[in-house]
This record gives C-alpha cells, structure tokens and sequence, in this order.
C-alpha cells in the first residue's frame, strides 16, 4: 500500500472539501437550532393566587376591589437595560361601605418608583365608587437574556398595596380591565399579548414561627413582546457565518511554497477579525454576566476558526520544507490515507458536537 504524508493529504481538495463541509454543516446547524428553541426564559413573580380554601381564610370581611391598568404610552422603553416607563391611569372600583378608600391610594409598583401620581379622580357607578389615578412609573424588569439575539420577553407590572391586609380586601383583576393604547410605537419591539391576574403576596417575620405572617393583595399585569425585525441577527450572527466561511474559502485554496508569507498573512486574518469582532459585539448586547446564545455560537465558531488555523499553519509549515527533509526529521508523520479521513472526521465531528450542546444547555 502506497504511504503518503501527513501534508500530502492535507493540501489535498479532497479532504479540504471535506472538512470545509463538515464545518459549515455544523454552523448551519447550530444556527436553525438555535432559532427553533424555546427564546423565553423571563422568570415569573412568585404569587399566591386565590381559591375557594383562601377566600375562607381572608375571613368574611374580606371584600373584593377591581383592579385596572391604562397603559397611555412608554416615555423609556429599554429592554437591554431592563428598564421601562409606563404613563398610565390606574383605577379601582369597590364598595365604600366595606372598604376605606384613602387606604387604596397608597399603592405602589413592585421593583418600580412612581415619579408622579395625581390626584384621585373619583365617581359613583351603579353604587360603587370607580376612582382613578394618572401615574407615571419607572421600572425595573427581570429579564433573561439566555436565547439573545433570538429572544422574545415577558414585562411584568406588579401592583400591590403593602397597607392593605387580605383580611380587609383582596384585589381581582382581568384581561378587560388591562388595556393599552394602540396607537402607541415601541422602536425595534412589538407586543404580542397583554394579560391580567390576580393574587396576594406572604411576608414572613420568622423563620420558625409560620403564624408570624402576613399577606397583602396584588395585581398583576403581563406584557409579551418580541423583536419586530432581524437587526441584532443581522448585526451579529450574519458577519460571525461570513468570517467563518472566509476561513473555509482559505481551507479550499491549494498551498503554494513560493507564497508562503502572503499564505501565512491569509491563515491568521480571519481568526484576528474574529476576535476584533467581539468588541463590536459588547457594545450591542445587553450588560450580563451569564452566557447567550450570541456568547456560545461565538465561543463555537472561534473554536472551529482556531482548527482550521491549525490545519492551514501545519500545512505552511511543511508545504515550505524540503520533502527529503521533511522525511528526514520526523518520520513518524508518514500515515495511511484511509486513517486520516477517519481521524480528521471524527476530530470535527466531535468539535460540532460540543458545539452543540454547549448551545443547547448552556
């Protein structure tokens, strides 16, 4: 059987052509999974919700207040650095007979400041008093960033009332009292749904002694928005492919001893690019301290440009050596063709594996 080398092998077409495709079916992948996951990963306010055993425990003189939201605009709408402002009209409608109306006035947003709130603006309905207040809150969100650039997000507004007990009242709030101005314009966001529920929240005074608590009603407001265009997929992930297929390009051009330091000057850009090109990424993503999916298809493709550096920098090396030489120094890097096809898959192979579970669970 006829003994070839290691570099005979690599600057072959065919194997390039190999391992060009098996690099860029393994980014391809990585790429449509990535999009097709689950993109929501917002955690949800913990809250006690109502049911029939609760309303006994509040006791009888528990009366119930319908809770709403108007939201008229956003005056800051910053997702990456989670933080919002709502202008919008609170209102409540209750019985006065039950409940002290004065006690209603000091609700507040949870995680939120509210920088203006105006007068009560009150009226009779049906014999229930309808009260409004026209507030303006800054707030912070939690939100996730595990599946950015691809990710979709859940707003939550929490109103509470911390000098409200259960025992006195309890807030009920639904979808039709939650509204939101329709000619209001998010740049780059567009809301999918709005929703509206209802509970209360347990303090705990002592860790031992479960009897030393109390619960306060809640109300709250849900807003699903997702990415109305593909600027941060174009911005990030589109040049991240496209220096990646310029390093395949480099794999499927044939060597040549007489350029070597212009073929040594081609190896290294796109791997330089590359790591260039992660500064212009922190300045879009948003400010955390976790890894995206941005983070991990980055960290995956610098791994793959690294191999195909490799592969390019051992054949400028020997492609520039005198074969006798060569021979001479190491004889050991004589191989059986058919083993290096074997090695070389199974190496790449193993790299889009990683690729890809470090994108899917991490």
């Amino acid at each position: 059987m006829k003994k070839i080398l290691w570099i005979d092998v690599l600057n072959s077409n065919l194997i390039r052509f190999v391992l060009a495709f098996i690099l860029c079916f393994s980014v391809l992948l990585i790429f449509l999974f990535s999009i097709f996951l689950e993109n929501n990963s917002d955690p949800t306010p913990k809250m006690e919700f109502i049911t029939g055993q609760t309303l006994k425990e509040f006791g009888q003189f528990s009366t119930p207040v319908k809770v709403g939201l108007y939201i008229k605009a956003f005056p800051v709408f910053n997702v990456n650095n989670n933080s919002f402002k709502i202008d919008a009209a609170v209102w409540f409608q209750y019985n006065p007979m039950f409940v002290d109306g004065s006690l209603l006035n000091n609700f507040s947003f949870l995680d939120g400041v509210i920088e203006y709130k105006s007068d009560p603006d009150k009226k009779i309905l049906s014999g229930m008093v309808f009260v409004k207040y026209d507030v303006i809150v800054d707030i912070k969100s939690n939100l996730r960033f595990d599946h950015y650039p691809y990710c979709s997000h859940k707003i939550f507004l929490i109103l509470l009332n911390n000098y409200l007990t259960t025992s006195e009242a309890y807030f009920v709030a639904d979808d039709s009292g939650f509204n939101i101005n329709p000619r209001i314009i998010i740049s780059n966001w567009e809301i999918d749904y709005f929703s509206a529920d209802y509970g209360y929240r347990l303090a705990s005074f002592d860790r031992i002694d479960t009897r030393k608590t109390t619960s306060s009603p809640v109300a709250c407001f849900e807003i699903g928005i997702s990415p109305c265009g593909v600027k941060d997929i174009l911005i990030l992930i589109i040049p991240m492919l496209f220096i990646m297929l310029l390093s395949l390009l480099f794999l499927l051009i044939p060597l040549n001893k007489n350029y070597y330091k212009s073929d040594m000057s081609i190896a290294i850009l796109p791997l330089s690019t590359f790591i260039a090109f992660r500064f212009v990424i922190n300045t879009v993503m948003p400010d955390v301290g976790y890894s995206t999916i941005a983070d991990n298809i980055f960290t995956g493709i610098l791994v793959l440009i690294f191999l195909i550096f490799i592969v390019n920098l051992i054949n400028l090396i020997y492609v520039n050596k005198n074969e006798a030489e060569f021979l001479l120094n190491d004889s050991k890097l004589i191989v059986n063709q058919n083993i290096f096809y074997i090695v070389s898959f199974f190496i790449f192979s193993i790299s889009a594996l990683f690729f890809l579970i470090t994108v899917l669970f991490f």
